[in-house]
């Protein structure tokens, strides 16, 4: 598993500006990317940010990340300028393969460049953020509030579903305030903050939900500035099963496939840590004799589908002479439940061979049909 950090201070603003807590700033940075990467040497980071100065008080946060220590490759939205004389080069939040890095770390929108039209793309690919996490990535999120002080020309910061890329923590208030008498917790000490680390500077939301993750340090009013976990999360939070832990994953529902058609709907989902995967089918059909759709599953190593492969031959057992592979596919057929209701539906259960899995329907009917594809793990 990989690790979180979201936190309501903006440290990629005062690792670089002049007269603040630099220090301090750099060390949040900096232990939090150890803290997400369990300590790697020379992580490799993706910075989400935007290239147009957002003017007012600010600070261009690739500079703070290498102040900090982290050179990044930077992604950004489309609507973004795609290089300037700080990054020749860069990538498109749209389409960059996360798991070709390390960590992923997101801009504050003040005082950094974050602005909505990157928070709206990470929203959207909010099942791959926490894939990527859950099979070993690094996510670290710095302060959302949209509370940049207005005047001509300013961008005063996002202005709605802040966070939202981790649903279980859309709990962020903005406030504007000093570092004074903010406190490090057990959690925040064991990461190797301090409270020189802390304050000093100025912060820019708070947390009145944690989804289930460490809280790491508080303001003076004993509000959450920053909260941390390197346990598996889902969409409801921090996954603390004692016993066998679950989880559903919907790859599709009521989906429209073409008449004699397979088609799958990608990305992989993340399933790492869990031991087997019951694949529920569900679809329309009208007479006993009409040709059913057929489940075919294929593991990977990616959300990109890397490694993928949907053959297999199990070699549990001491067996003579080379082994052929068979395909991971499931007829539907003999699964109608009659007239009315008309549908037919039936459960695969499979081992999981690998940390991502996709499925794909096979309609073998010269109709269309309306699929649903559901899995629900077990560990």
């Amino acid at each position: 598993m990989g690790g979180i950090f979201v936190t309501g201070h903006d440290p990629d603003y005062h690792a670089h500006t002049p007269g603040a807590n630099n220090t301090g700033a750099r060390r949040i940075i900096q232990r939090a990317v150890a803290y997400v990467t369990f300590n790697k040497p020379s992580p490799k980071l993706l910075l989400v940010t935007d290239l147009r100065n957002p003017n007012g008080d600010q600070s261009d946060p690739r500079l703070g990340m290498i102040d900090a220590g982290f050179p990044c490759q930077i992604a950004v939205a489309p609507t973004s300028p795609r290089s300037d004389a700080t990054s020749p080069t860069t990538l498109d939040l749209t389409t960059v393969n996360f798991a070709d890095y390390d960590a992923v770390v997101v801009a504050s929108d003040y005082g950094g460049w974050l602005r909505q039209d990157e928070l709206d793309i990470l929203n959207s690919r909010s099942a791959e953020l926490i894939n990527f996490v859950n099979s070993g990535g690094g996510l670290v999120a710095f302060s959302e509030a949209g509370d940049r002080a207005e005047g001509s020309g300013i961008y005063t910061g996002t202005t709605h579903n802040r966070f939202g890329f981790l649903p279980f923590l859309v709990t962020q208030l903005s406030l504007n305030q000093s570092e004074s008498g903010f406190t490090v917790t057990t959690e925040g000490t064991a990461m190797g903050l301090t409270v020189t680390d802390i304050n000093g500077n100025a912060s820019h939301s708070v947390f009145t939900s944690t989804g289930g993750m460490d809280v790491i340090d508080r303001d003076a009013q004993g509000q959450i500035l920053s909260v941390a976990t390197r346990k598996p999360v889902d969409t409801h939070g921090v996954n603390t099963c004692e016993l066998a832990c679950t989880r559903v994953v919907k790859f599709m529902t009521d989906h429209e496939v073409p008449a004699s058609v397979g088609i799958s709907l990608p990305p992989y989902a993340g399933i790492d840590g869990y031991r087997f995967i019951n694949i529920f089918v569900q679809f329309n059909q009208n007479t006993a004799s009409e040709l059913p759709v057929d489940l075919g599953v294929v593991f990977a190593f990616d959300a990109n589908g890397g490694m993928g492969a949907r053959r297999y031959v199990s070699l549990e057992a001491n067996l003579a002479g080379p082994q052929a592979t068979n395909f991971i596919e499931v007829s539907g057929s003999g699964s109608w439940h009659g007239s009315p209701p008309n549908i037919s539906s039936y459960i695969a259960r499979l081992p999981v061979m690998g940390p991502f899995v996709e499925v794909f329907v096979y309609n073998r009917a010269p109709t269309v049909r309306k699929v649903s594809v559901w899995g629900y793990l077990v560990s």
